[in-house]
């Protein structure tokens, strides 16, 4: 992949991709506060100007917060990974799990959990490719690791480096199967 483009709120844009991960060409276009409402707003813009060649998408956690219902969220998203396969390939496209939280009350884990699961058999659907990055990320009672989070919702540095670790083992993938076909 010569150029990866993130997509997401303040948890993506947290993500200094240039410390963690110098040797991608990565754009980080995660903003605070974002929820799936404003990236599809946002999202053409983004695409036309990164001429990206695979994408990582992480939003949602928002959308509960504003009070999107999960329905809507579904839609979204299928609008969002709909449009993004448009200037990418889908097996190009990754839609990346809600990531857990620890005790934040308007984003139960239980109801990400069910939304990541519909957001798995969206991405089937279409053709684009599910991450579950949720499951590394909590503990065993289904919560956000509390060293991996600096206020119940946002990273820490510890899990940076792990998210970190696993887009390069994802990235290595992707780059795999496209030398493959």
């Amino acid at each position: 992949m010569k150029k990866i483009l993130l997509l997401g709120d303040s948890i993506t844009e947290a993500f200094n991709t240039k410390t963690y991960l110098p040797e991608y060409n990565i754009i980080n276009r995660g903003i605070y506060g974002d929820n799936s409402d404003n990236l599809i707003v946002r999202l053409d813009d983004e695409l036309k100007n990164a001429h990206a060649d695979c994408a990582f998408i992480l939003i949602g956690t928002n959308d509960f917060a504003v009070g999107l219902d999960n329905r809507q969220i579904l839609q979204n998203i299928r609008t969002i990974l709909t449009r993004v396969s448009e200037f990418i390939k889908p097996e190009n496209v990754v839609l990346i799990s809600i990531l857990p939280t620890l005790n934040i009350e308007n984003r139960s884990n239980e109801r990400i959990n069910v939304v990541n699961n519909q957001f798995m058999e969206l991405s089937a659907e279409l053709g684009t490719l599910y991450w579950d990055l949720n499951a590394t990320m909590k503990d065993s009672a289904g919560q956000l690791i509390s060293d991996y989070t600096i206020d119940g919702l946002h990273l820490s540095e510890k899990a940076y480096l792990v998210w970190a670790e696993q887009l390069r083992s994802f990235i290595k993938r992707l780059n795999n199967q496209n030398t493959e076909n």
